[in-house]
């Protein structure tokens, strides 16, 4: 079987990136023909003017239906479309006879950051299943509402067009993000719940953690970084904050650091699990409908516990 992947990879690499390139190793180790297309968002108005032009099939767009004409794969498996892919890619798919996958990692189509969060940070779901005005009158994308009538656009522009409807088999990471999209109108027998995983298991977990709180992650609004920081200064929690990522919010937290703040960058293998494993516990305080943090599983692999609100998919 031949599969092509296709992805829009985020300016700040995040779980989703990683979740994409595991998914394709694991595919490629279990013998499978597995080609991949991604392209990376950059800031700037030329990525802005190829976002516009994405749902007419121009810029990256055309070079993703390239591939998938060149390539001629059994099955186009896609994550992250926006904003330089679109949804037309599904439909292009089936004027080509090739079985279309998406995995659904946030809440698009129904809402325009995809997050059900207003830049106020609060919960919405306004524009599910109905209009993105509010979204635009709210600049909930980018928190511009310039930015937020464009992908309005696009998106209204995929559901007239039926691209959606082109989808064979919608993946959703966790059980609550499958019912958010069966209440909005997508049919139960369309989606497939297939966690998300890690490559390795920790042989044991560190008999002595030391005394501080972790948290890991992307570096933005949505993930509660603002909160985390203002809880450390002003109450007398005892032990060490520390905090691992990269993100918008970056300076924020380089800004921040104290006696009990630090910041240690980007982690990644050895030392990002020998920084979990001797942690005291790992909070993660977001203000959003988190789907499968891949966090989370690597806190629960070295044993240490999680401190995280009851919503989404973290009870899960």
């Amino acid at each position: 079987m031949k599969i092509l992947v296709v992805h829009n990879r985020y300016i700040h690499r995040g779980g989703e990136d990683v979740c994409v390139d595991r998914e394709v190793k694991a595919l490629r180790d279990a013998g499978l023909d597995v080609q991949t297309h991604f392209v990376d968002s950059r800031p700037g108005t030329r990525a802005l003017a190829q976002g516009l032009l994405a749902p007419w099939g121009s810029g990256a767009v055309a070079q993703a239906e390239k591939a998938l004409r060149d390539v001629q794969p059994d099955v186009l498996h896609a994550h992250n479309l926006f904003p330089l892919l679109s949804p037309r890619l599904f439909s292009v798919a089936r004027k080509l006879n090739i079985k279309t996958v998406l995995t659904l990692h946030n809440y698009r189509p129904m809402c325009l950051n995809g997050l059900f969060l207003t830049p106020a940070h609060q919960i919405c779901e306004r524009c599910a299943g109905q209009s993105y005005l509010p979204g635009i009158v709210r600049g909930c994308y980018r928190e511009n509402r310039l930015q937020s009538l464009f992908m309005a656009g696009h998106l209204t522009m995929a559901k007239q067009r039926g691209w959606y409807r082109s989808v064979d088999r919608f993946i959703a990471p966790s059980r609550f993000l499958k019912e958010k999209f069966i209440s909005y109108g997508l049919d139960d027998s369309r989606i497939t719940v297939q966690s998300h995983f890690l490559p390795d298991r920790q042989a044991e977990a560190p008999q002595h953690p030391a005394p501080y709180i972790l948290y890991l992650g992307r570096l933005s609004e949505e993930k509660g970084i603002r909160w985390l920081l203002k809880l450390f200064k002003e109450t007398s929690i005892n032990g060490q904050l520390k905090i691992a990522g990269e993100g918008p919010l970056k300076e924020t937290v380089v800004e921040s650091q104290d006696k009990r703040i630090a910041y240690v960058g980007q982690l990644s293998g050895v030392e990002k699990q020998k920084t979990i494993a001797q942690a005291a516990a790992v909070m993660l305080p977001s203000d959003c409908y988190e789907n499968f943090p891949l966090t989370v599983l690597e806190a629960n692999n070295c044993g240490v516990p999680v401190v995280a609100p009851a919503l989404g998919g973290f009870p899960e």
